[in-house]
């Protein structure tokens, strides 16, 4: 079942306690979201709901945007100092360099098959890997 957060949720300070019906973990919900169009680069502040892909409890978290959806992935982790420290991985090979940090860092992940549609390959396939070589 997949969790969801908002971007209060994720940054929340230490013992705040945020709700929001839609994320309820008593309850399965299967949230609409619409595509981003990819105009301009998605920033995290244009994210309103991600898709938890791994959280820890020393403040290590993965997640994906889900509303928008898009291929925008964050690496969000706290500092020596505490504060929020955040890197962001945006549109084509982002799922590519997520996978790798997760691989690199022993995080446990699932692979699934997705469709995806031949205007949209380009956000996960590299050139090179699109190139058929014969010999």
């Amino acid at each position: 079942m997949p969790l969801y957060k908002t971007n209060k949720d994720i940054f929340k300070d230490f013992g705040e306690e945020v709700f929001d019906y839609r994320f309820n973990k008593e309850t399965r919900y299967i949230l609409k979201t619409k595509d981003w169009d990819y105009k301009r680069e998605l920033k995290v502040e244009d994210v309103e709901i991600w898709e938890v892909l791994f959280e820890d409890s020393w403040g290590l978290g993965v997640y994906a945007a889900y509303e928008p959806y898009a291929e925008f992935y964050m690496i969000k982790y706290a500092d020596s100092t505490g504060n929020h420290v955040y890197d962001t991985h945006y549109g084509a090979g982002a799922q590519n360099k997520i996978m790798q940090f997760m691989v690199s860092n022993n995080i446990p992940f699932n692979l699934h098959d997705v469709y995806v549609d031949e205007d949209k390959t380009w956000l996960y396939f590299s050139e090179s890997e699109k190139k058929i070589i014969i010999t």
